[in-house]
């Protein structure tokens, strides 16, 4: 067997222990909407076997800041070095610490989907551990899809996001709002560059009008 769908299940312990020792096998892991793998992802993630599991969704399972630390230890280790598609979304009490080390852990160079959105009614701000994907980007070759809904950023850091996945053809799922915002960006700068015109312009007409007082005045004493 090498997928077994759980998502959307009401697990027990005792049901997501034993998941725990049949899942070394599984391809595609999908426990999502599991709320009692938060606080229990390292008995999970231990019986992962190196360069088999492809596909790993976590959605909406309660995961905590020692959750993701541990998911980075695994990472680190490789474990997860064939891994094509991460679902980390929905997980809102997971720190800025706990991104950032799994972002900076490394071992995810075949990863091509990952989802670390959060739930439509939260928001936060992302730029505690933006740095830490920026300078892991390079190490994904392969990603095709960042998907980071509801994280907010300021301006510049969202620009520089969008100019690295650009040059490599990744797609960004963000939300609309912050598409306007980056575009409201670009409008400050362009109107700031616009009203410096103006000012630069009345100087060279000011200049003129000098010049042509002065040729006036010559040409009255003249007669």
């Amino acid at each position: 067997m090498r997928r077994l769908p759980f998502n959307s299940c009401y697990m027990s312990n005792e049901s997501f222990t034993a998941l725990a020792l049949a899942v070394s096998y599984l391809r595609t892991v999908d426990i999502s909407w599991c709320k009692v793998v938060g606080g229990h992802l390292a008995l999970l993630l231990d019986a992962l076997q190196p360069s088999v599991v492809s596909e790993l969704r976590l959605c909406s399972c309660e995961l905590t800041t020692d959750d993701m630390l541990h998911l980075a230890a695994v990472c680190r280790r490789g474990c997860l070095s064939s891994l094509r598609a991460l679902d980390l979304s929905y997980n809102s009490l997971v720190g800025d610490n706990g991104w950032c080390s799994l972002f900076a852990a490394g071992g995810l160079g075949s990863l091509e989907d990952v989802d670390v959105s959060l739930r439509p009614s939260t928001s936060a701000p992302c730029s505690a551990w933006l740095p830490a994907l920026l300078r892991a980007l390079p190490q994904m070759p392969a990603l095709a899809r960042l998907a980071m809904q509801r994280w907010t950023a300021e301006c510049q850091e969202r620009e520089q996001l969008r100019y690295c996945l650009k040059k490599r053809s990744v797609l960004l799922e963000r939300d609309p709002d912050l598409q306007d915002t980056s575009s409201a960006c670009k409008g400050n700068s362009q109107e700031s560059l616009e009203e410096s015109q103006p000012e630069e312009i009345g100087a060279d007409r000011t200049g003129i009008y000098c010049q042509r007082a002065t040729h006036f005045v010559a040409l009255l004493l003249f007669f």
